[in-house]
């Protein structure tokens, strides 16, 4: 059963039917949704206790678990979100992060050369079982602690349209 939100001043928020981009665990009836990002500080846990859906971003590299699942992070939001009865949504930052680590690429908008601009691509086609290597392990990891048939969003790769050849 779908949970439903005050807005505030005590009105629920919703919209009407629109085809077919409604439906599913963000937008069951195309009702309004509200969701925060995961944090583990004790400030947000109102926040989170009221929020449709988590999120949390991918890719970030770490020298224990470098640019995958991370346990402490990644595997503390996914209990939350399964705590909370919510959906989770990633915000997956993968390329540009394994690019930014083992390519030395930054973004577009940094000063220097040597941008996802001029060498995205490339970096793409020299690397991809590492790319889909890098998803799959957050795919598992989360069917693993949420369930095969889970509902989870995928925000991919933020930056896209910067990978293109010049």
């Amino acid at each position: 059963m779908p949970r439903h939100r005050q807005q505030r001043g005590g009105h629920a928020a919703s919209a009407p039917h629109a085809g077919p981009a409604c439906g599913g665990a963000l937008a069951p009836g195309c009702a309004l949704k509200f969701g925060t990002g995961f944090s583990k500080s004790a400030g947000s846990a109102a926040a989170m206790a009221t929020a449709d859906y988590l999120t949390a971003w991918l890719g970030s590299y770490s020298k224990k678990f470098g640019n995958g699942f991370n346990v402490y992070w990644h595997g503390h939001m996914l209990q939350q979100v399964q705590q909370l009865n919510t959906t989770a949504v990633y915000y997956a930052y993968i390329i540009a992060m394994l690019a930014r680590h083992f390519g030395g690429l930054h973004d577009c908008d940094v000063a220097g050369g040597h941008s996802l601009c001029e060498f995205g691509a490339d970096f793409i086609r020299s690397n991809e079982p590492l790319i889909m290597q890098t998803y799959e392990e957050f795919a598992n990891e989360t069917a693993l602690r949420l369930g095969p048939n889970a509902e989870v969003v995928w925000l991919m790769e933020p930056d896209f349209y910067q990978y293109s050849e010049p």
